[in-house]
């Protein structure tokens, strides 16, 4: 199953690379760095280098996309979602962006053990903390709970399940990287 969809993942960043867009799709939408970090976790579990290496690159290509010029994390805006070949949009930030891109880092950390995996994890994670483009955060270590996301206006305050669970995995999933580089 890892080899068959990992080989389906390279057939669509393949058929929808262009110049300047190295992605599995011809869009920006939901939940993106899962596309790379299941690519990379693919080829790591059964060898695949070829996984391993293109899902790398989908990864820098998206992490260059999810970035301010201050160089805090931005997460694709879901305002961006349907436009081909387009650059993203900054809102409304979503926190299952950020959470994914701390597990797609770490995924490529484990690749390759280089440490700038790890500041790009943290750096998403401190997102949750303020460390946007907003400077405020969606996300209280004290309760646990996290805000919908940014918006123009500033931070969406519902709480639903899935940003709450977005931040504290993430929370979990960013102790790894604890005194390294957080």
């Amino acid at each position: 199953l890892l080899a068959r969809w990992g080989d389906g993942l390279l057939g669509l960043m393949n058929e929808y690379r262009q110049l300047g867009w190295d992605w599995f799709e011809p869009v920006l939408a939901y939940d993106n760095a899962r596309l790379p970090e299941a690519l990379i976790r693919a080829g790591l579990a059964i060898g695949r280098e070829d996984f391993v290496e293109r899902g790398l690159v989908g990864l820098e290509w998206l992490d260059g996309q999810q970035a301010t010029a201050e160089g805090h994390f931005r997460a694709i805006g879901s305002d961006s979602f349907g436009a081909n070949y387009a650059p993203p949009l900054p809102f409304d930030q979503q926190p299952v962006e950020a959470w994914a891109m701390v597990d797609a880092c770490d995924a490529a950390y484990a690749a390759t053990g280089n440490a700038r995996w790890q500041e790009r994890a943290c750096n998403a994670y401190l997102w949750f903390l303020g460390k946007n483009e907003l400077g405020q955060a969606p996300g209280d270590p004290a309760s646990g709970e996290c805000c919908d996301g940014l918006i123009p206006t500033g931070i969406n305050r519902n709480r639903g399940a899935e940003s709450i669970l977005a931040f504290q995995l993430a929370t979990i999933a960013i102790q790894r990287h604890r005194g390294t580089a957080c």
